[in-house]
């Protein structure tokens, strides 16, 4: 909000969508071909790495906020990190240890009373990281809500993606990553063509239609499982778009 004036910003949103769509496509083949010529570890490896470079071109690059009175809420991101962490932990070891084992139970509490912690703190500081009234507006309750469920779709795709690519479809690791690069090609113009949509249609048309695309996108990859793979890619570059379309007016 600070980085860009309102003209740019449904811009700046859009960019992001296909950056991140993009990011997270190379993510995946990057992966597949150091699990194909390399250790597990070095995935973790490679990332930790860019993570770094990330950090550092930030600090260059990116520039200082445009808010002077910006203050840093410590306690707030204490919790936050507790309430995440213990929540992710929780949902990560449930599957695997059950879900009544001691150490999922205990992580899914921490994570609750860690998120319930972190909005009673945030409604009280007088410079909260993240001003939980704001929530009371529709629009922004509505976005957060969409974008929420957005990537919790998508991001679920991916991690099911190329699982079944190759213990299904018999792909290694770095063909099924490249059999997943069709979705970029429905990110990348969807990206582009969202400001002109939102302008024409409002951001309530577009991001329902986004949404829907997913949905329909989804039910057809699973009415699609056992055909040919130009079927799933078409309904990659499908699933691409109407991520493209609903990410920009959630956002």
């Amino acid at each position: 909000m600070d980085a860009f004036p309102p003209e740019r910003r449904t811009f700046a949103v859009s960019v992001w969508a296909g950056v991140s769509g993009a990011g997270a496509m190379l993510g995946v083949v990057l992966s597949g071909a150091l699990l194909e010529f390399f250790w597990w570890g070095s995935v973790q490896v490679a990332y930790g790495m860019g993570a770094g470079v990330v950090v550092l071109a930030a600090a260059v690059l990116v520039p200082p906020s445009r808010n002077p009175a910006l203050v840093v809420d410590p306690v707030g991101g204490m919790y936050a990190f507790v309430g995440l962490t213990g929540v992710v932990l929780g949902v990560i070891e449930g599957p695997e240890r059950g879900w009544t084992s001691p150490l999922t139970v205990c992580a899914l509490v921490l994570g609750v009373v860690g998120l319930i912690a972190f909005v009673r703190h945030e409604a009280r500081v007088p410079e909260p990281m993240l001003d939980v009234r704001l929530f009371r507006s529709r629009g922004l309750s509505a976005g957060s809500i969409v974008i929420f469920l957005q990537f919790f779709a998508a991001f679920g795709f991916f991690f099911l993606a190329p699982q079944f690519l190759q213990f299904v479809q018999g792909y290694d690791a770095l063909g099924a990553a490249l059999r997943l690069l069709p979705l970029t090609l429905g990110i990348a113009p969807a990206s582009v063509l969202g400001p002109r949509l939102l302008a024409r249609f409002g951001s309530r048309v577009v991001g329902a239609y986004g949404m829907g695309q997913m949905a329909a996108a989804f039910v057809l990859f699973a009415l699609l499982a056992d055909g040919p793979y130009w079927q799933f890619a078409v309904t990659l570059v499908v699933f691409g778009a109407g991520f493209g379309l609903a990410v920009t007016p959630g956002t």
